[in-house]
């Protein structure tokens, strides 16, 4: 049986001020995969992100790659995660964007030509090259999303930590960025308020409600539940609202006032039926 890339065993954390903002948390993220955290402010999802990379620690255990996250593995663990914050500036600080990024690998010991191969690597993949020489607070947000992520690559990490990717972005920038996690093979973890995002990038989507889980599974299927939408904060995406149940991508707003095919014309009937 294949490893699992994370995994949380009833995994709870309390701040000092005794806020629960995670109870009994238990997931299990498959190698490769996209898990998308949803969920309200508060429900507890950066709080969760920041457990697997040990930047914070409760109870309960937390694994990466089948290994059991504890003051021995730390290092070990933190070698395989990368963790992109929601705001860039808390990760660029060097002089040039060529500097942010290979500060991972240089830290890592790395001879200076892995040093520059990661770094050539990870700014081709983000589509950064052109910007090696420019000081990070030079660029526009997009870019500095795109470089903090590079910074990320640049690890060599397997599972990828996101939290808000999206944020700030315009609608070119976001699909953009879409379209590179899209690309990567590593394990996923993306909190996230964009729907619509984790509808177009995740296999698997957890929301988060109060510090529990509150459903798991088919972004499709969990964000057209509109009772849970509501119950937990949340509205269905629009590229769900006006789509058949279980046909991705089939788009129903054509019809009068959203109605569904089924209960339209006799020839506008739905696969299979």
């Amino acid at each position: 049986m294949a490893v699992a890339a994370v995994t949380l065993d009833r995994v709870s954390f309390a701040y000092p001020d005794g806020q629960e903002a995670l109870r009994e948390i238990s997931l299990e993220v498959a190698a490769g995969e996209t898990l998308g955290l949803l969920g309200p402010n508060g429900a507890g999802k950066s709080t969760l992100l920041l457990q697997v990379n040990g930047l914070l620690r409760g109870t309960g255990t937390v694994r990466v790659g089948g290994l059991p996250l504890n003051d021995r593995t730390l290092d070990q663990v933190r070698a395989q995660v990368g963790f992109l914050f929601q705001n860039p500036d808390d990760q660029l600080f060097m002089p040039t964007v060529w500097e942010d990024v290979a500060f991972g690998p240089r830290n890592a010991g790395l001879p200076a030509s892995g040093v520059r191969e990661r770094v050539e690597r990870a700014l081709e993949v983000v589509q950064m090259r052109e910007a090696a020489g420019r000081p990070p607070h030079h660029l526009s947000l997009g870019q500095k999303k795109r470089v903090a992520l590079a910074t990320v690559l640049a690890t060599d990490c397997a599972v990828l930590v996101l939290d808000e990717p999206t944020s700030g972005l315009d609608p070119r920038g976001r699909r953009e960025l879409a379209e590179y996690l899209t690309s990567l093979e590593q394990t996923k973890l993306v909190a996230t308020h964009d729907l619509e995002f984790a509808v177009e990038l995740c296999d698997r989507v957890a929301v988060l409600e109060a510090g529990r889980i509150a459903a798991v599974g088919d972004p499709r299927v969990v964000l057209a539940d509109a009772e849970l939408m509501e119950r937990t904060g949340l509205e269905v995406p629009h590229s769900l609202r006006y789509h058949a149940a279980g046909v991705p991508h089939q788009h129903l707003a054509a019809e009068p006032h959203g109605r569904h095919p089924s209960t339209s014309r006799a020839g506008n009937r739905l696969p299979g039926e």
